[in-house]
Order: C-alpha cells, then sequence, then structure tokens
C-alpha cells in the first residue's frame, strides 16, 4: 500500500489520540476540471473555510470503493467510476484526539444528478461542488485560512499531486 503522507497536527494544542476513523476520498476529474467541495461553517474543529475533496467515513462492512461511489453521490450528486488507486494519507486530528486513515481514489464521473443526499451537517458546512483546472486547485490548496484547514488542504493536496502525477503519466 502507498503512503502519499503521515502528517502530525501542528495546528491543535498535543493531546492523546484515542480513536482512528478510516475514510476513503476522492480526487474527481471531468473535462479537465477536478471537483472539491467549499466548507464555510463552524463544528468541533471551530470556524471553518476552506475547500476539501469529497469523501468520508467507511461504513461497518463497506470497501472503501463502495464508500467513494456512495459518498460521491450523496455529498455532490456525482455518479462516478474508480479509475486508480492513489494512495494512503495519515492524520492525527488533536483536537479532537483522533487518527485518520484516508484511502485515495482517481475517479472519472459518468454523471452529474443536480440532487444530493447530505447529513444534516453536512447541509450546515457544505457549500457548493467547486470545478477548479489544475492550477485553481493547487492555489486554493495552497491557501487555508483557518487551522482546520490548513490540516484538511495539506492532506488533500499530497493526493490532487499524486493524481496529476498520474494523469500526465
Amino acid at each position: 500500500m502507498k503512503i502519499l503522507g503521515y502528517y502530525n497536527d501542528d495546528q491543535y494544542p498535543i493531546k492523546d489520540i484515542t480513536h482512528t476513523r478510516f475514510t476513503a476520498r476522492a480526487i474527481i476529474v471531468n473535462d479537465g476540471r477536478f471537483a472539491f467541495v467549499s466548507i464555510q461553517g463552524e463544528d468541533d474543529f471551530g470556524i471553518r473555510d476552506h475547500i476539501e475533496t469529497i469523501g468520508g467515513g467507511i461504513e461497518d462492512g463497506e470497501s472503501a470503493e463502495d464508500t467513494i461511489v456512495r459518498e460521491c453521490l450523496e455529498e455532490a450528486g456525482l455518479q462516478v467510476k474508480i479509475k486508480d488507486f492513489l494512495g494512503v494519507v495519515v492524520d492525527h486530528y488533536h483536537l479532537i484526539q483522533r487518527q485518520t486513515i484516508s484511502y485515495f481514489y482517481l475517479v472519472n464521473v459518468i454523471s452529474i444528478k443536480e440532487q444530493t443526499d447530505r447529513t444534516e451537517l453536512e447541509k450546515t458546512l457544505m457549500g457548493e461542488v467547486l470545478w477548479l483546472s489544475e492550477e485553481e486547485s493547487l492555489e486554493m490548496l495552497d491557501k487555508p485560512v483557518d487551522k482546520v484547514g490548513r490540516l484538511i488542504q495539506r492532506r488533500d493536496k499530497i493526493a490532487f499531486q499524486e493524481a496529476i502525477r498520474m494523469l500526465e503519466g
């Protein structure tokens, strides 16, 4: 298994990690543009204002690949097909005492639906799906404005760069 990155939280005071969450996240490409979701609002991390890859927690009995398909449809209304496995990013989040292991995939869009099926929390935090060029994506991933944005965008940037290498290769 390819490890893309291992990141320790450098934004919040150090606390012991008490649990692990497994997630699957997508670098979504369609017609040369990449999908990210705008995150704005407040949660356990405080005020949030950043972009993020689409994805979420792997549920019991679900594969990472199944999670990708489900999350893309729920969060963005996108039916997708997995193209390649990119690798894993391991993050520690001291504020919530969690280690997150994220499986990243490169995916292509099959179809776009107008309707999403977001959870109540997702409805309060998630804004529109942004379709960005490679340059726009890198520019936004390099400019986090809040603490959690720095952690999230660091994770997403390393996977995005791997996706670009794979697409160019």
